[in-house]
């Protein structure tokens, strides 16, 4: 990881070099991706399927692995200096077991046209995106005892080496296994330090706070879808 993070120094981080097509395509000075089109990394080529979610500078992107049946999502950030910090903070993250502590593993990360790419594996679908699925309808408590299990784990594991998420909300949890109820804290887009917090702040309860508020609405729904089955 070290020696793909040294290879982005020379890369330009103003953000100005990072703009959006009309037709929505991310554009730097001579990259544009679409779908279909191929990432070419120092370990193998990686072809766009799908475009999974996009923010101001960065998409992210379901590819395949060239030549193999290996699926991943590949976070493509045009803004080299966010890419760098982000890369640093799943770098921390990596010594923490993701799998047992239900945080998205990054494999790789490398440069490619002035855009830095973090591969990372490919999981399921967002608590947003099943919870609009399914037109905001009452949680089941097997699944709200799981996600929250998890995810408190999740937010230990990160205090351990003094990491804060900052940005916890049922599009930031992800399913990897809905069979077994398995979830995924991911993008560490805005994680900090703690010492980068200022003294004395609440923003070291940030994360626990929102994950508690983030799942008031779904205990009242289970609340209220008890309350009916109880009167039936």
């Amino acid at each position: 990881f070290q020696e793909n993070l040294e290879k982005t120094e020379d890369l330009q981080t103003d953000k100005d070099k990072a703009k959006m097509s009309r037709k929505g395509n991310r554009k730097t000075e001579a990259f544009e991706l679409m779908e279909g089109h191929y990432l070419v990394g120092d370990q193998g080529i990686y072809t766009v399927q799908e475009f999974l979610g996009e923010g101001s500078f960065e998409k992210v992107a379901k590819c395949t692995k060239l030549g193999s049946q290996e699926m991943f999502a590949i976070k493509i950030i045009a803004n080299v200096q966010e890419g760098k910090e982000e890369f640093k903070s799943m770098k921390l993250i990596q010594v923490l077991y993701p799998d047992e502590n239900h945080l998205m593993k990054m494999n790789k990360c490398f440069s490619f046209q002035n855009v830095i790419c973090l591969l990372y594996e490919n999981l399921e679908e967002s608590l947003e995106d099943f919870w609009n699925k399914n037109e905001r309808k009452a949680t089941p408590l097997t699944y709200v005892s799981a996600i929250a299990q998890q995810m408190f784990q999740a937010l230990k594991a990160l205090k351990s080496i003094s990491v804060v998420h900052c940005d916890i909300k049922l599009d930031n949890i992800m399913f990897a296994d809905k069979k077994s109820l398995k979830f995924k804290l991911i993008d560490f887009g805005r994680a900090v330090d703690t010492k980068q917090l200022p003294i004395g702040t609440k923003s070291k309860q940030l994360d626990s706070d929102h994950l508690k508020l983030s799942w008031v609405s779904l205990l009242n729904d289970i609340n209220l879808s008890e309350s009916r089955d109880a009167k039936n």
